[in-house]
Order: C-alpha cells, then structure tokens, then sequence
C-alpha cells in the first residue's frame, strides 16, 4: 500500500431524509489496541466479504432509473459490502480523518462518502482507515459496524427497497403483415452484425424477400410465416400472423462488452412476451451478467420486458451491528490488558511474574531502597476515563533506576504498557503489584514447563548472585522426572532454584533467566566461577553437552549422578548427611509421593531415597545402614510402591528406631495424609506456647500426573517455593479430593509469640497451568482468600 496516497475523512452532517441513518446506541462489542489495528481491519474486512452488493451493468449504468434510484446507483457504483464503519470520536461525535499527500505539494484527497458523510461501504477505504498511519487518530475512538438495508432481486444484493414489476406493462409482439426478424443473413442464414438491434421488429420492405428466420432453431431453413412450419417454397413474407411455436435457443450473444450491438441470434418468446436481454436469468430465476460469458447449460432465458419500481435508499439504513473500541496504547510488544494480568478473579501467571519482579528488585538493591531498584511500577493514572494506565519500567543499572525519579522511563531499556477502560479493575491489579506482590490468589506458570521452573524462582525471591559471594543453581532435566525427585532438599540446602533443562542444552528461558538475571551482578570470569551449577541426574540425562555448555558461561558444574534413579539419590542424600540422620524412602515408581513429600524434605532439608523399580537394592541398604542407622526413616506410600518386604530390611538396618510409613489408599489420601502429619495445627494451647511459632503461610496447588507423571515436574519445581512459604503441596488436577479439603482445614494458619498470635495464610497459589480453575477456587475457598 501506498501510504502516501492515503487520504481519510469522514465527517460532516448526515444526509437528510431518505439516506440518513437510523444508529442503535453504540455496545462495544470487543476492544483492539491501537497496535492491533491490522487484526480490526482483517475481522472487518472478513465481515464485509460475507454480504457484497451487486456490480453488475445493468444497475450501475441504468440512466433510466429502470432498476434503481440515482442514490443507489451511486452507492452501488462505489460500495463493496453491505456492511460499512463510521468512526466516532472519544466525545461520541463523527471522526474527522485526513491525510496530507507530500508529494503533491500537501494536497488532501478524500475518501468520498458512501450513502452518508461518515460511513463507508468500500473494504478498501476500511483498510487505508484503518492503516497504522492512522494511530494517533484513532486513539480513542470507536469503530462502528453498520449494515446497509438491502433487497434481493432475482438472486443480487441490492441497497434499499425492493425493485418491483409493475403490474399491467409487459410488452407483446404485435402482428405485422411485413413481418420479418432479420433484414440480412450470411449464406447459412444468421443475421448479419449490426443488421437488427435485438427485440427489434424489421419492415420487410427494406430488406431481402428470402423469407430465412435467422433467429429460430434450424438456422438457414425457410419458414411459412403463417403456420410457423419449415417450407422451402416460402419466397416472402405473406401473412399478416406472427410466429408461431417459435423456440428460444439457449446461446448467450458472443459480444460480452456490448451485447445488444452485436445479434449473432434473436430470441422470440412463443407466449409473444418482448425479452429483455439485459437481464438474462439462469434455471432457478437468478441473474447473469449479460457482460461475461456463460455456458449453455447455465443460461436458460430471459426476464419479460416491463416497467419496474426501482429501489431506492430506505431511513433505516444503515443499522448499528456491532463496535469496536481502540484504546491508546504503545506499539510495543510489551503492552498488557490489564485481564492479562488480573482476570477479576486470579492474578495470572503473567501478574504473579510481574509481582516477583517488582518484589525481587526491590530486594535485590544496595541500600535497600525503592529508588535503586531496577523495576519500578509508575503511578497509576486513575483520571483519565477513556483509558487507564501504568507503567512498569527495567533498568541496566542502580544509578540510571535512581535517576529517574520522575518514573517516566527516561533510561529504562524495556517499559510494560498496562491498560484497561475499568478503573476498578485497574485499581485492583496495581495494588498487587505495587505492594511488592500482595496478591492472595494467583497462579505461577509459564508458556512450558521451563518457563514456569524459572517464574516459580521469582516468587520464591531468589536473589541476583552478589559480585563477592558463592551462587548455586540446582538443574535437573525436565522430561526425566524420576532423576530429580530427590533434588528438592539439595535445592535448600543450597539456597538455590530448581531449573529445569534439556538433556543436551539449556532451553532458551532457563539460559537467560541464568545470564540475564542471577548473574547480572557478576561481570568477570572469577565472579562467574563462583557459582555452581548442581546436576542431579546421570550423563543420560543431563549429557556432556550440556556441562560444557555450562562451562562456557563461565560456571562450576558438580553432577550428582549414578547408573540409576536410587544410585543418583544416594549421591545426592550423601551431600545431605551433615544435616542428620533422617530420610524419606520412596518407591522407583512412586513420583507423586515424592513430590507430595518434596516441600517438607526441602523444608527439613532431608534426603529423598528413591528405590528401583525393583525395590531397595543392597547398596540403599548399606547406606541406611552405614549413615542413617540411629535415625528416623519415612516410607512414603503404600505397598504397592514399597513393599513390606522393603520395609522390613530398611528396619533390619536401623539399630534405633523403626520405620514409620505414611501412605492412603490412592496418591491423595497420601497426600492428605502428609498435610495432616506436618502441617496440622497442635490446637489453641500447644500453638500459643511456641515461642516464634511458624504457621502455614501458603497453600501450594500443582498437577497430579495421574494421567502423565511428567505433569509432576511443576511440583519438583515448586518444592522450594512451598518450603520458604512453610506451604504443603496439593496435588490436584480436576477436582479437589475430599479428604485433602479436610486435611487442609486442619493446617496450622497461626504465627507469632504467646501473646501476638496473628493469621499466617497469605496465598493460595497454583504452579503450572493446566489445573481446572474449579481447583484453585476451592483451596482459596477453604480459607477465605480473596484478590477482591
């Protein structure tokens, strides 16, 4: 498209009477960006292809006003659809639109107006309207859909009133004793070009006397005029009678540009009805283009010639359909409505990602401060009523950040626009976000399961690496579940996230959340060298490759790997050891155990021992016996996932104690079971003699993997999270089980001192995408969390 030839303006005052247009109350049907525009014009441009007016000939160039009024002849002349826009302004009045073209000395040319002076009929102008050039325009503004009031006629679209035979004025064939069709034919007895003009009646005595008919079937024979039969005899016309029996032939005349200039046959009707051959119809009655050529088979007649009632443009035309409403906004990829970000209900996993943000800037300062923090929420704009905004803003550094204390993103290399016409639901989204994540319900998610690993470390608030310390990164593979179920309490230890990678690279969100945020405080080799990126899993899972990649960033890699799950567990319990003597044992298969078990094993920072598929092998054993023989062992599931027998040889090497087995009869009852043991409030009296009691601060939602165990892996990653919010894990994908509801109204929600015990629940939050909404709500429901 040539922009520079685009010229817009509608406006003006309506034209009165018979064209103006009747407007239902605008209803904003749907709301675009002003960076969305492209996606307005094609849904309008789809609506308007739906229903095209007629192009035909005979309508547009009718100077009699035969078929139709000069209002719609000039509206269908112009027009495409049947559907049109008008724009209107912020303040609810016609939108004025023009365009300068500079290259001819500034001249404005306009856009001609289409039945009205502010409504346009033509997909063309709608897309020179809706043109990104048109942004600072529109802004604001609303784009109405209207619907011209239309006709059918004989299978065409026709603007207006219906067209109308009147009654009384077919015209017949008059008997004539000088009767003859043609006045010249060819040697096989067509009339020759030009000889006759089509429905004309010809006086035998200015042509030829051969009697040849050239306009019936079986061109080139004689007739008899008075009984219409073939007789060869016949040498003139004789009779005073017309035609008789006469059939129609069913070719359409050759000259498609003009074909009433060029006869190559005549058409007679044997009811003696004159045709009109402007209006050729096809075998059900609908009209062809008498402009272009058809089949012989498409073709069957044509309309008796009459006079007509022509359409003309009606006052209800046109009607409102629907609006669309274009909210002023940056062209910037990083623009959000604010349902984005907050549904009226759940902050999404975008907000509660742009909450961690605000939350870890601010922590991760020098002096503490909000104005060295490198995102800042600006003000929130709450008096402009046509479009409310605020602005997020990221900063490379502390003394741009500082700088900026007008918060209007001088400096800032990346700004979030968040917009929305609801002020009430802007108010609510800001106040979350701007009180360093206060949300109580939201969800912790990502585009895959890496991206959601990644955001659940910003809610947990990991920190950017400082230059003069040690950094850890636990990574494990995020398709290889079984290999990093014992990865969530080396994880705490550490004070590291749980990241999830490929097994032979690290998948693009996890790499620059690594680069570009934890260690953006670290700039040479040495700073870099300090942090230590912790593999848990052997080398088929987590290859060479993938160390060496790491390397090449410039980090230390340690693996804590074996020929098996149970052998890559014990490696990681032996980085553990220093902490006591206590483990979890779970079986080879039994992943929702432990990851229903993760947060409290990364909370005590006590080792998961994965057995084989198997059961326990005698090197588990061994390392019970050897390492863990005065302590407590957990068996977390039922038999079927570790057997008795298996409990029974943990028992014969512990020289204390016995083990203890949590389990239920399905993986929710175990997972009931595991709120109830370690999260259950001790009663009124017990709680309140705690001298710095901790209460349950969240409640952590993640998928089930009952019907793919992969889906397990937002627990792992969630694991960490759960334990700094002292949260339990409930897994739950489609319904919330009835006695997890009943363990979790029996956890511990108080914390605080003998005389200042105070509510602990904050959030009930989700991790991952994919868990029925119903789910959430519940657990949200259970303890009166609300972002309202």
């Amino acid at each position: 498209m040539n922009k520079k030839n685009l010229s817009v303006v509608l406006a003006g005052a309506m034209l009165a009477t018979t064209v103006a247009p009747v407007l239902a109350e605008t209803t904003v049907s749907k709301e675009y960006t002003t960076e969305e525009l492209a996606l307005l014009a094609k849904e309008i441009e789809a609506k308007m292809n739906e229903e095209k007016i007629s192009k035909y000939d005979v309508f547009t160039n009718d100077t009699t006003g035969k078929f139709v009024s000069n209002d719609v002849k000039t509206l269908m002349g112009k027009a495409e659809s049947v559907y049109g826009i008008k724009v209107v302004g912020e303040d609810g009045k016609d939108k004025t639109l023009t365009k300068i073209d500079a290259s001819v000395s500034n001249a404005v040319t306009t856009y001609e107006s289409k039945v009205t002076d502010n409504v346009t009929y033509s997909i063309a102008d709608v897309k020179e309207i809706l043109d990104e050039s048109n942004i600072s325009k529109l802004a604001g503004c609303t784009i109405q859909l209207v619907k011209l009031s239309t006709t059918n006629f004989k299978g065409q679209v026709i603007p207006g009133t219906e067209i109308k035979k009147v009654e009384g004025t077919e015209e017949n064939y008059e008997p004539r004793a000088d009767f003859i069709v043609a006045d010249s034919a060819d040697a096989d007895g067509k009339a020759l070009k030009n000889s006759v003009g089509i429905g004309a009646d010809v006086n035998a005595a200015t042509t030829a006397s051969n009697g040849y008919v050239a306009s019936v079937v079986g061109v080139g024979k004689k007739y008899d005029i008075t009984t219409g039969n073939e007789n060869d005899s016949v040498t003139a016309a004789t009779s005073n009678d017309y035609f008789k029996e006469v059939k129609l032939t069913t070719k359409v005349p050759t000259n498609v540009a003009d074909p009433s200039n060029n006869p190559v046959e005549i058409y007679l009707d044997s009811t003696k009805k004159k045709l009109d051959f402007t209006l050729p119809l096809d075998s059900k009655g609908n009209l062809l283009d008498a402009k272009k050529a058809v089949g012989t088979n498409t073709f069957a007649g044509f309309e008796t010639k009459s006079e007509w009632k022509a359409s003309k443009l009606v006052e209800e035309a046109p009607a409102n359909v629907a609006s669309y409403k274009i909210n002023a906004v940056s062209n910037d990829e990083n623009t959000y409505k604010a349902s984005d970000l907050y549904d009226g209900v759940v902050l999404t996993a975008k907000g509660t990602e742009l909450a961690a943000e605000l939350a870890n800037a601010k922590a991760n300062t020098s002096d503490g401060t909000d104005s060295k923090a490198l995102v800042k929420i600006s003000a929130f704009n709450d008096t402009d009523a046509s479009l409310y905004k605020f602005y997020i803003y990221y900063y490379k550094n502390e003394d741009l950040a500082n700088a900026d204390t007008t918060l209007n993103g001088t400096g800032a290399y990346k700004t979030i626009t968040v917009y929305s016409s609801n002020k009430d639901e802007m108010s609510s989204l800001y106040g979350m976000l701007s009180n360093t994540g206060s949300y109580e319900v939201g969800i912790v998610g990502g585009a895959n399961r890496y991206e959601t690993a990644v955001n659940v470390s910003k809610a947990q608030g990991i920190k950017a690496f400082e230059k003069a310390s040690a950094g850890n990164i636990v990574l494990v593979n995020g398709l290889s579940l079984v290999d990093g179920l014992a990865a969530a309490p080396l994880a705490a230890e550490k004070s590291a996230p749980v990241l999830l990678s490929k097994a032979d690279s690290l998948p693009e969100s996890t790499k620059a959340y690594i680069k570009d945020e934890l260690l953006s405080k670290k700039s040479t080799k040495a700073e870099k060298k300090q942090v230590t990126v912790h593999l848990v899993g052997g080398n088929s899972v987590l290859s060479n490759n993938l160390v060496s990649e790491l390397e090449d960033m410039g980090l230390t890699v340690v693996r804590y790997g074996g020929a098996n799950r149970e052998a890559t567990s014990l490696k990681v319990a032996e980085a553990l050891k220093a902490n006591g003597n206590n483990a979890f044992v779970v079986g080879g298969n039994g992943e929702a155990d432990a990851m229903a078990i993760s947060a409290v094993a990364a909370s005590t920072k006590t080792p998961i021992i994965v057995s084989n598929v198997n059961g326990l092998s005698k090197n588990a054993l061994t390392y019970i016996n050897e390492n863990l023989a005065k302590g407590d062992i957990t068996v977390v599931g039922g038999e079927s996932v570790v057997s008795k027998a298996e409990e029974e040889a943990i028992n014969e090497s512990l020289t204390l104690n016995k083990a203890s087995r949590i389990a239920g009869a399905n993986r929710f009852e175990t997972n009931a079971k595991i709120i109830e043991k370690y999260y259950k409030s001790l009663g009124t009296d017990e709680t309140n003699s705690a001298t710095n009691n901790k209460g349950v601060k969240a409640i952590i939602v993640a998928k089930d993997g009952q019907s793919n165990k992969g889906d397990l892996v937002d627990a792992l990653a969630a694991a960490n999270f759960a334990a700094a919010n002292n949260a339990p894990i409930v897994l739950a994908t489609n319904s919330l089980n009835a006695v997890q509801k009943n363990a979790l109204l029996k956890v511990d929600k108080t914390e605080g001192t003998d005389s200042a015990v105070v509510n602990s629940l904050e959030k009930a939050v989700q991790v991952g995408e994919g868990v029925e909404r119903s789910v959430l709500e519940a657990v949200a429901g259970l303890f009166g969390l609300s972002n309202k």
